[in-house]
This record gives structure tokens, sequence and C-alpha cells, in this order.
């Protein structure tokens, strides 16, 4: 092989060879805002004022094939718009070094495989960035190739990791959780913004996808499912106040909001397939960041220089602080705290054939209300209840990947997630106004403990077709406790139920490409409960077709199915006679929706791109109570496990269209403006028309846009906004006369979900500032959510001084301000 290399934007490299290189060896008192605000703007004026030499950084990586993982040798490796450039070694790796610190675009081209070209990456004076490639195989080959550096293929960022997710599908990185506006480093918090997603409660992160329950979501870590990632964790659904997961840790994460691979499994509305980065292999590299919300201190580094690393981070909340400054997550009578510690550690063999990860998760999480002493301020029950929340989790992973030739690998993960999530809430006695006389109205204690087995093989039969398949096993453990008070007297739902059952799933997909301009997925996912004997048979087929070279046509179709939550099935219910206990959920069927998406995507120029999808999701088999015409539909439910003998006979329909116009990060800045039409709908036993579920807002819309200022001495400012405008959330109205006589909200049951809590508005905003020295970078930060503190409803409340309802709304005006250091 030849390499001709000459390296000014308008010149090239050029190689030509016989056949392409081919793997050989085995490879986040009451003080004022505006305090706040003159403590940032000090701290930049102060950071401005510093210059700053030229400084550079090493960028090490490694090229591999992406269907497979095969290391790839000899591809060059290019800092776009630039004269630095490298090849890959033996092994796939490279080094790039005197990289100049400041926004850089990666680059690659290999003979035999389409180009790649990153995001805009940020490189640190003090951090080194370590990027694994995967380059996907032409299908069509030429004998030459022409390289040319220039600043990367405009419209095209984004990507899904994996090849096989051709629709409603797209990746992100950590440094857009930190870049989006108010995300606060949670993944379920940036994805808000996106296309066909909205947020359900500001001071929460569960996500809503094209009005599907947020108990629809499937998360993974590294292949291991995770059945609620959040601080603050409630039970029955998957979101919570804040993510576990460490931005110090965590990578690439790939998002599906529908018409998912074969390969994911027990999920109805989305999936989040995320993936810890690896440590410093050669140096060793530390971070601590100091904020309104917490502490975090990281570190990395290898274990053995150039075959294995350490990553781990401690973060420990500080949301006393806010509460002290008179800013309040929840309300002013709520305390809350967490802390979590996350580590990754990586080897890989000498010949580069296996890998081998270790990794974990522990997180603890704890809400405190208390009562208002003083009476004469109880007006609604949120000022005399008192209560204590929480979830703590456990996460213990092992991943093995072997490449087993230049065709097929093998990967197996085992581990183990457990869960612990308790209530206990009091009220005290409205008649006689004892704060000293409380009765416990709901108190419950979950524990599960989940222990996976998950296997994968993969098998490149040649560069047109492909096939993967799979299987695992997932066997639950759980202790239950669940007592509840619906006003005529206390009744255990759950008492001391232990015991474990099986979910077994198992998939194969084929994908073919015949020509360079079309791609076919075809596959099937299958779930089998061992608790009930259910199971689900779920074919799953997708196409993607590019008849110009800036336009994609997609669509895609499958059955998704997923087991609900444990304690739903395990109720416990008094027989017909009253004289014992039945568990008329046991033989409840595992819930099921049809997916069918058209997308259409164009790249319009200046590194923008428009994308259309439409959807219709039917979902059937959901869990829905035995009266008939009742209007209970159990995903209507915002968490918990019910409390109702359920039969699977409801049914629901989301439909609607997505638009979104999009530039991903370059020329210093980004854009992403979206717009939803959609409706959510549901039929409960014995009905005849559609309801509207409690998450139909019916629209949506959210402009997303960042700008970066690069100063001549070095630093840069950015600048951020996030504006959500929608549709309110439903709920259901209250008894105004049953109220009255109880004192306390009564809600009207013959009309779930009957009324909106109005138009919802919201801005959000960040500034920061980073700075590169010799021996340490840092970066300050203020995200405020809520900038122009706008009352948004949740629901209505009843007051019980006034005799009134009353709006409870979601959270104001919150700033969080940020300091990290990297050294």
């Amino acid at each position: 092989m030849l390499i001709k290399a000459k390296h000014s934007c308008n010149k090239q490299i050029r190689f030509s060879c016989a056949e392409p290189f081919r793997f050989q060896r085995s490879h986040d008192k009451k003080i004022q805002m505006k305090h706040i605000l003159t403590l940032l703007l000090c701290s930049l004026i102060l950071c401005l004022g510093q210059a700053q030499s030229s400084q550079t950084q090493t960028i090490r990586g490694k090229v591999v094939d992406k269907a497979i993982g095969m290391p790839l040798i000899g591809v060059v490796v290019m800092i776009t718009e630039s004269n630095l450039n490298t090849t890959t070694d033996l092994d796939g790796n490279f080094v790039l070094e005197n990289v100049p610190v400041g926004r850089q675009i990666i680059s690659t081209q290999y003979l035999g495989y389409e180009p790649y070209f990153s995001e805009d990456l940020v490189i640190s004076s003090n951090k080194e960035a370590y990027l694994e490639i995967g380059l996907l195989e032409q299908v069509e080959v030429t004998e030459t190739i022409v390289v040319t550096a220039s600043g990367g293929k405009d419209g095209l960022g984004n990507q899904a990791i994996n090849d096989l997710s051709v629709i409603s599908a797209r990746s992100f990185s950590v440094e857009e959780t930190k870049r989006y506006a108010a995300s606060i480093d949670d993944p379920g918090r940036m994805a808000a913004a996106l296309p066909g997603i909205q947020s359900d409660q500001d001071n929460e992160n569960d996500v809503v996808i094209r009005g599907n329950s947020a108990f629809g979501v499937l998360w993974r870590m590294e292949g291991l499912e995770i059945p609620n990632p959040s601080h603050f964790g409630r039970p029955g659904t998957t979101g919570g106040g804040i993510s576990v997961f460490s931005a110090s840790v965590i990578g690439n994460t790939d998002l599906s909001t529908g018409g998912f691979a074969a390969e994911y499994g027990n999920a109805l509305s989305g999936v989040f397939d995320m993936r810890n980065r690896r440590g410093n292999m050669v140096n060793r590299e530390h971070s601590v960041k100091i904020g309104l919300v917490g502490l975090g201190v990281s570190t990395e580094g290898p274990i053995k220089k150039g075959r294995s690393s350490y990553l781990v981070n401690y973060r420990y909340s500080t949301l006393g602080v806010l509460n002290a400054m008179g800013l309040y997550v929840v309300r002013e009578n709520v305390g809350n705290n967490f802390q979590d510690l996350s580590f990754n550690l990586t080897f890989n063999s000498k010949d580069n054939k296996d890998e081998f990860k270790i990794f974990g998760i522990g997180g603890l999480s704890d809400e405190r209300w208390f009562t208002k002493e003083d009476t004469a301020d109880w007006q609604t029950y949120l000022d005399y209840i008192e209560e204590r929340n929480g979830s703590n989790l456990g996460i213990l992973g092992f991943t093995y990947r072997r490449l087993i030739n230049e065709k097929s690998y093998l990967k197996i993960v085992l581990g183990s997630v457990m869960n612990h999530i308790f209530l206990k809430q009091s009220i005290p006695n409205l008649v006689n106004l004892d704060i000293n006389d409380k009765d416990v109205v709901e108190d419950y204690d979950y524990k599960t403990l989940r222990s996976q087995l998950h296997l994968t093989y993969s098998n490149k039969l040649n560069n047109r077709f492909r096939l993967k398949t799979g299987a695992s096993l997932t066997a639950n453990t759980y202790w239950l406790n669940y007592t509840r008070d619906l006003g005529n007297g206390d009744y255990t739902y759950l008492d001391n139920v232990q015991g474990n059952t099986f979910l077994l799933q198992a998939y194969a997909q084929a994908s073919y490409r015949p020509v360079k301009k079309f791609m076919l997925n075809v596959g099937f996912h299958a779930l089998f409960l061992t608790l009930n004997n259910t199971y689900s048979i779920e074919p799953r087929v997708s196409m993607q077709y590019k008849p110009f070279e800036n336009t994609t046509i997609s669509a895609a179709y499958g059955l998704h199915g997923k087991a609900l939550p444990i304690g739903t099935y395990l109720l416990q219910l008094p027989n017909s006679t009253g004289t014992g206990i039945t568990q008329p959920n046991k033989d409840l069927e595992i819930a099921k929706a049809h997916h069918a998406i058209l997308s259409f995507q164009q790249v319009i120029g200046l590194g923008f791109r428009l994308n259309l999808e439409g959807y219709y999701q039917y979902t059937f088999d959901n869990p829905t109570s035995t009266v008939v015409n009742s209007g209970y539909w159990f995903f209507n439910e915002r968490d918990n496990y019910g409390n109702r003998a359920m039969v699977s006979d409801g049914q629901g329909q989301n439909y609607g269209l997505d638009l979104s116009v999009e530039k991903a990060f370059s020329r210093s800045f980004f854009l992403l403006a979206t717009g939803s039409l959609f409706w959510s709908e549901y039929k409960s036993l014995g009905d005849t028309e559609w309801r509207r579920t409690r998450v139909d807002k019916r629209w949506g819309v959210s402009v997303m846009g960042g700008y970066e200022f690069e100063f001549k001495k070095g630093g840069v400012l950015q600048i951020g906004l996030k504006n959500f405008v929608s549709g309110g959330l439903r709920y259901t109205p209250a008894d105004f006369e049953a109220s009255k006589l109880a004192g306390q909200l009564v809600e009207d049951t013959n009309n779930y979900w009957g009324a909106s809590a109005g138009t919802y508005f919201r801005l959000d905003g960040r500034v920061a500032y980073r700075k590169d020295h010799k021996k340490f970078s840092y970066t300050i930060s203020i995200d405020v959510q809520n900038i122009t503190n706008t009352k948004n409803p949740r629901y209505f409340i009843y007051d019980r001084q006034d005799i009134a309802l009353i709006a409870r709304n979601q959270s104001g005006l919150l700033p969080v301000l940020n300091f990290q250091i990297d050294f």
C-alpha cells in the first residue's frame, strides 16, 4: 500500500491498494437570586482576565469494525481542518499528539469502509480524550479513495451507535447532557427536549414518549436491565428525582423511541441503551465538582498501562444548601438527600481478542416531609402531611466479550440489580387539629433483586448480510409490603409477600444490505414469564432507503411487550366471601403494543437536518378494572402497583407526528427545534368510546440552542436557552361537595382525567465558562430552570381554610451553580 499525505485543507491524502487492510492479530438563611448572579459575574470577570498560553492535548482511541468490534489496521485518523493525522496500529489503536485544546472534529478514512466524522469534541488541557470508533463496512468497494481534510459531514450528527436501530433512534453524549440548559447531567431530563418526548413533572425525570406511560421505558447499562435508575425512585415506574448515573462514568448512549431493534425486549415506549466509558489506560486523571446540587469527586487511570484501567466517581448531594437559600426542589417543608458511587474497571487481553469489564453503582436517597407546627398554616394536605420516602439502588455487573474471528463475536453479561423503595406517610387528626395524633395513611417497603444473564452472538457473514442473536434469563426475587387507608380503614395489599420468578427472553435479527442505498432488518423477540406462564412472540421489521445522498426514508413495524411490575401480579384482596385472601391479578397478561412508523429525513445544508416521523401505536392486554365502564386503566397511574382487581382487557392507542429541525454542534453553535401533535387515548373494560389518558397533552413545542464564544487570550463562554410550551397534563377533577364534607380532596371518579391543567410554559437557561491551564482546567456554570418563575399547575388540591380548590404548581425558579476542576 502507498500513502501520500499533504496536510492543508485544500490538499489530499491519496492511497490505493489491491484489497483493504484486514484484522490479522488476536485484538452535575435565604439569599437573593441577585447575589447568585453577582457571584457568577464576578467569577467570569476574573476568568476572562486571565491569559492562557497555547495548550495542547493527546487524543487516544481505537478503530474497529462497527458490526463485530474487530480492530482495523492502518486507518487514517485525522483532525479536520488541520495537518494532524496518524494511522492505527496492529491492534487498531491510534495516538494523536499536540492537538490544540478546544473543540475538534475527528475523521477517519479506510478503504472498504464508510468515512467517519465525530461530533465536536471538547479537548481539555488536563484530560486526555479517548474515542472508540466503529466503522461501517461498505457494500460497494472501490480500489482507490481520496481523503480531503474538511469541516466534517454536515447534518449527520447523533447517529445511533447500534447500526440495527434505523428509525426513531439517536445517540447522545455526556457533553450534551451538560450543554443542554437545566439538564443537570441527567439523561432523562435532557431527553425531554428531544422529538416525541414530553416531561411529566419539573422536579422529576420521568420520560413520557409519544403519549406512553414512563413505565414502558427500558434502561440498560452495558446490557444489564435497570428497572429504575433514579434517586427518589418510585415503584411501578422508571422515574424519580435525579438519575443515579454519573456523567463522569457513562459514555455515549442510544435512545430509541419506537420500532426498536429485535434485541430490545421488555419495553413498550422507549429504550436507553447506556455504556460506561473506560478509564485512561496511560495517565492518571482527577476531577472535583462542587455545586448547589452536590459534590462530586472522580479519578481514573491505568491498572496496567495500555491493558487495563479504573474509573471511579462519588457524588454527595448538597440540596440542603438550596433549601437554606429559600430555593426548594419540592417545597419549604421538605428536605432531601442523595449520594452514589459508580465505578468501571476494564481489562484487555494481550492479543486484544478478549475484553472484561466490572462495573457497579451504589445509590442512596432519602426525602422527608415535615408537618408545619402552626396549625394555622394547614392550608392543604401538603402543609400537614408527614412523610419519609426514598430509594436505594445497588448494581454489580460483569461483561466478557470474545472476538472469535474477523467475522464474529460472543458477549456475556452477568449481574444483579437490587432496588429498595420505601414510603411511610401520616396525617394528623383534622378534627382536633392535634399535631401529635397522627394516623398512617400509606406505608410500603419494596425490595427486589434481579439477577441476570445475557448472551449475545453476532456474525457478519459478508459485507451485505449480518446475523445477531441472543438470550437472557432474569431471576426476580422480591420482598413486598404495602398498607394503605383509602378512607375506610387500613388495608394490607401486600403482606410480607416473598418469593421469586423468572423472565426468559430470546431474539434473533438479520440485517441485509443488497446495495449501498437500502437496508432491511428482520427479526423477532420472545418473552416468557414463569410466574403465570404468560408469553409474547414479537415480530420486528425495519427498512431504510436513501434515494439521494442527503435523503433518508425509513419505516418500521414491531410488536413489543413488557411484563407488569411484580407487585401488580401479587396484590392481595379479600375473596368474595370476605373470609380469606385472593390474588386476582396473578394471571394478568404481558402488556403489548404494535408500533408502526414512517420517517423522512433530509439534510438541508449548513449543518441542518429536518426529520418528520408519523406513527401509530395500538396497545392491548392492558390492566384495567374488573368493573365495567369504570374508567380505570393501570397505565394512568404515575407509580405503585395498583389497589384493585384487574383484567387484561384494557386498550390504548397513540398516534401523531413529530417534526424536528436540528443542527448538531458545529461552527460554535447548536440548535434543536421540535414540534409534536399527538393523541393518547384508552378504553377500560366495556368502553365503546376512547377516553383521554393522563398524559394526553395533544401538542408540544420545544426550542433549544446554544452558542460558544472563544476568547483570543483563551477561555470559552457558553450561553444556552431551552423553551418548552405544551398542552397541560390531565387530572381527575374534584367532587367539590364531597370534598367540603370530608375536609380534603375527593376526586370525581365518574370523570377520570376529565380536566386539563392548562398550557405549560417553561424557559431554562445556562451560562458556563471553561478555561484550560497547563496543569489544570476548570468550568464554572449556572443552570436556571424556569427563569421566568412561571406557575405551571400540575393539578388542583383542596384548601380546607378557604374551602376552595387551588392549583398545586410545578417547580418555580431553580438555579444550579457548579464549579468543576480537572487535573
